[in-house]
């Protein structure tokens, strides 16, 4: 009897299993169709399919993440300061912050997003960066904004992984700076009338989408301070009321800059010319005039050293062979000296940015980042690539070391240390 159920060849199974894939097809369709199927948030996962998807969700980033290589210095105050600040401006409004519980909106999405503090510990840094880099589909969980700066990235593993062992307190100081609350009685700048939209470039911005997103700035959210005219105060968390940056040597020292210079790296930030995910998500929420004040307010600053270089001493040897770099080059390579272009007379400083006491590891940083291709440029012409493409980590380190030890200066030293350089030359 069986044998008359059953096909004896395999080729006689042929039929009917075309018949009941083109049936469970039929069934499918008119299940979606007939939007019987509920995807409302408030109608939870059954506990079994919530338990299978987080399974293979686990075993996805195990396996994708397995040949990462965390950096050796993932546990260094700059690093878990860089990744404090965006994760108050960014993270913070789903995942929570130790001593604080989580937003009621944010805990009515399905699936609801983890509370950090209590759950990071469930991962590895490889798995935490993979996370993060690449966010994950069907939640709310995004990939980073630009694919090419896995330095932010490893800096925000740096510190989630302290989130489980942070007192409320001290996650305020890190996240907003020294005091933990911030500058106080910043000037404000008004984000001012509707002005023309520009557009931004993200890592998916070039898929289409019909007219489902709007990738224009300036742009809402995740904070409002660019609509409440909060800019300043913002700014200030990293880079301090008077723009020196913080003790740590993470942020750059903003009052050495040109109005210009800033001005045109806020726009290059906003709009995705110059890569930084930390730095687009402030940016591409202010107005142009809103940029313009900012540059103004911290190009009018007293020129000072980046606190970062006034607090730690940088050795003599390193400044003595980062001199030879940038007053004299390195000429058997065919490298110029720096001050070439950073040592230019006032007028001429719109193009390059000055470098006399600027944060030291923000200047190998930024180094870095230009020698590996992932920086982006502020200006239309930047020959900085080639250059650090030719430079070695002592020299790159040497380099900056000099320069955070210099005393910043106005212009009447840039034209005399510009006409110094020309005659050497």
């Amino acid at each position: 009897m069986l044998r008359d159920i059953f096909p004896r060849r395999l080729i006689q199974w042929l039929g009917p299993l075309v018949f009941a894939a083109l049936a469970g097809l039929v069934v499918a369709a008119a299940i979606v169709v007939s939007g019987v199927f509920n995807l409302a948030a408030t109608t939870p996962h059954p506990q079994t399919w919530a338990d299978f998807l987080h399974y293979v969700f686990k075993r996805s980033v195990a396996f994708h993440s397995g040949d990462l290589k965390p950096p050796a210095d993932l546990d260094s105050p700059n690093r878990i300061a860089l990744g404090a600040a965006h994760y108050a401006n960014v993270c913070a409004n789903c995942h929570g912050t130790p001593g604080l519980g989580q937003n009621p909106i944010q805990l009515a999405m399905t699936p609801r997003p983890p509370y950090l503090p209590a759950q990071i510990v469930q991962d590895d840094d490889k798995a935490i960066f993979w996370i993060l880099k690449h966010g994950v589909k069907y939640s709310a969980m995004p990939g980073w904004p630009t694919q090419v700066r896995d330095d932010e990235i490893w800096s925000m593993v740096g510190f989630v992984k302290t989130l489980p062992k942070l007192r409320y307190d001290v996650y305020r100081r890190v996240a907003f700076g020294e005091t933990g609350s911030g500058p106080v009685n910043l000037p404000r700048i008004d984000f001012g009338s509707s002005p023309a939209l520009r557009r931004y470039v993200s890592f998916n911005s070039d898929v289409p989408q019909g007219n489902v997103n709007h990738y224009d700035w300036p742009a809402a959210g995740p904070g409002e301070w660019g609509q409440t005219g909060d800019v300043l105060t913002t700014c200030a968390r990293c880079h301090g009321a008077a723009g020196t940056g913080r003790a740590v040597g993470a942020f750059p020292n903003l009052a050495i800059l040109s109005p210009t210079y800033i001005r045109a790296s806020l726009t290059a930030f906003a709009s995705g010319k110059r890569q930084s995910a930390y730095m687009q998500t402030i940016a591409d929420q202010l107005s142009p005039a809103q940029i313009d004040g900012a540059a103004a307010y911290f190009a009018a600053q007293p020129k000072a050293k980046s606190l970062a270089a006034a607090t730690f001493a940088v050795p003599a040897a390193d400044v003595a062979y980062g001199a030879q770099i940038a007053l004299k080059g390195l000429e058997a390579r065919h490298i110029g000296a720096c001050a070439g272009c950073h040592a230019l007379a006032d007028t001429d400083v719109r193009a390059y940015p000055r470098l006399n006491g600027q944060n030291e590891d923000y200047l190998v940083n930024q180094m870095k980042l230009f020698r590996a291709g992932g920086r982006g440029n502020s200006l239309n012409y930047n020959p900085m690539a080639a250059v650090a493409k030719n430079l070695t980590d002592r020299e790159i380190g040497a380099v900056s070391a000099y320069y955070a030890a210099q005393t910043p200066y106005g212009a009447s030293v840039l034209k005399a240390e510009g006409k110094l350089v020309q005659a050497q030359r």
